[in-house]
């Protein structure tokens, strides 16, 4: 009789083979491993990417503006390049996040993750935990190279949460009012830090500020009268999305040390939408 896999058992067994043939196709080398980037290989998530202004979205894409494609989730991020040439491959969003900002670490956290490498192991992947290093493809940019390391740490057997708190933990250290179970949790990991904001998508939708708050977080709570748990819009600003203003029920931000996270309402079969 047949193993009936789960659908995170799926989810993992698609990242494997997205990551083999991603050393497969660096292997090639030149022109064709500078030009290739698998988008999403997932049966939940579909990431829409492309050097795009926000206009040009639904034209580019045109399943964005048939009736028949619902999503529970939807992230969307649109950027200007400013310290780096424009290239598809490393337009915003990546697969399980995007980013507003810059990583100040980044160096010193890719060293450490290369450095660690030869001591992982995973009872997931076992024997095929090669086939996943090295964690961070070289030749990305800071925010791919995040997204990489939030892969691995969500794919590994952690809630997308719980390893966004790994990788950007609150200012605990000198917290004095925080309980200590709390503190001993990013105490463990030490995570990275660096970034302005990030907002992650995996079934469960949240925006996460750097905790020296460099930048807003806004966000609105909508009422649509179709449906009632209604729609929460997070933005770096306010009145991104029309809505009349009859329709929102609440306006506010992310409070320092704060995130903010919206779940799926709709079944377990319906897929998340990531674009650019």
């Amino acid at each position: 009789m047949a193993h009936a896999m789960s659908e995170e058992e799926l989810e993992r067994r698609l990242y494997l083979a997205r990551r083999s043939a991603e050393h497969v196709i660096a292997n090639e080398g030149g022109e064709i491993a500078y030009h290739s980037y698998i988008c999403s290989f997932s049966s939940r998530t579909i990431v829409y990417k492309g050097m795009l202004v926000s206009s040009q979205l639904d034209g580019f894409f045109p399943d964005l503006r048939d009736a028949r494609c619902e999503s529970a989730l939807a992230l969307i991020h649109s950027r200007f390049s400013t310290n780096t040439l424009p290239t598809w491959r490393l337009a915003h969003p990546f697969r399980f996040m995007a980013h507003n900002g810059e990583i100040n670490t980044l160096r010193g956290n890719i060293n450490w993750m290369t450095a660690r490498e030869k001591l992982f192991s995973s009872p997931i992947y076992g024997a095929d935990m090669a086939e996943l290093l090295p964690v961070i493809a070289p030749g990305q940019s800071d925010s791919a190279s995040f997204d990489n390391a939030l892969e691995l740490l969500t794919r590994t057997g952690r809630s997308l949460p719980h390893a966004i708190t790994m990788m950007i933990p609150e200012a605990w250290e000198k917290h004095e009012s925080m309980p200590a179970e709390r503190k001993a949790f990013y105490q463990y990991p030490r995570g990275p830090d660096g970034a302005v904001g990030r907002a992650r998508l995996d079934r469960v939708l949240g925006r996460t500020p750097h905790r020296r708050r460099a930048r807003p977080q806004r966000a609105e709570a909508v009422a649509l009268p179709r449906d009632p748990p209604g729609m929460v819009v997070m933005a770096s600003e306010t009145g991104v999305v029309d809505v009349a203003p009859e329709d929102i029920l609440v306006k506010d931000r992310l409070q320092p040390g704060a995130s903010s996270a919206s779940t799926s309402t709709r079944s377990a079969s319906s897929p998340t939408t990531n674009s650019s």
